[in-house]
């Protein structure tokens, strides 16, 4: 068993995001941080650390622009306790004035990037997913990934997320399926 933990990135994640209607389908929490609209990396990386400190089985992370790289910056003191990582759409570390962080991850990770996303070039999500020893999919042309970009529950991350779990030796999620998150993506009022 493990737990699915998301990682939000730049003013959380709404509740029109995919990571919020996934929640409750993988029965998953979320890191939170003390300031949402703050990108200050050293104490977005502690909150990371202290939740999954806090976490009694290993965990999958699922982070987002901004919380990737969290996640990244976090990793000496996490990969103990992560089985597998989906980093969606991260954000170019020098639009915060923070270093790439170049953490080699030891386990199976998906980079999953856009050709016109605002918040990272193809070719630096390319380098960060060789820096951290990730998985690159190429998504082609869908923005940051996010609501502003038409990805309410987002099914073709839901497929990735299953493919990454397959490759982690890890079952889907027995309660989760792209329809059952189609049917909260309804009730989420996002149609």
């Amino acid at each position: 068993m493990v737990d699915f933990v998301m990682v939000p990135g730049l003013h959380g994640s709404g509740p029109e995001h995919w990571q919020t209607l996934w929640e409750p389908a993988l029965g998953a929490s979320r890191v939170m941080q003390h300031d949402w609209s703050t990108p200050a990396l050293d104490r977005w990386a502690d909150a990371v650390t202290q939740h999954l400190e806090s976490r009694h089985r290993p965990a999958v992370l699922i982070a987002h622009s901004l919380g990737c790289l969290a996640v990244a910056s976090a990793w000496p003191r996490i990969r103990r306790r992560v089985r597998a990582a989906l980093f969606a759409a991260p954000a170019d570390p020098s639009h915060f004035g923070f270093l790439p962080v170049a953490h080699h991850l030891e386990v199976p990770s998906l980079l999953l990037a856009s050709r016109n996303d605002r918040w990272l070039a193809f070719e630096d999500a390319q380098q960060l997913a060789a820096l951290w020893g990730s998985d690159l999919v190429d998504l082609g042309p869908v923005g940051h990934i996010n609501v502003d970009s038409g990805h309410g529950c987002w099914p073709e991350g839901w497929r990735l997320l299953g493919g990454l779990l397959a490759r982690a030796g890890l079952p889907p999620p027995s309660a989760a399926s792209p329809d059952r998150c189609d049917r909260a993506h309804s009730l989420a009022g996002c149609d």
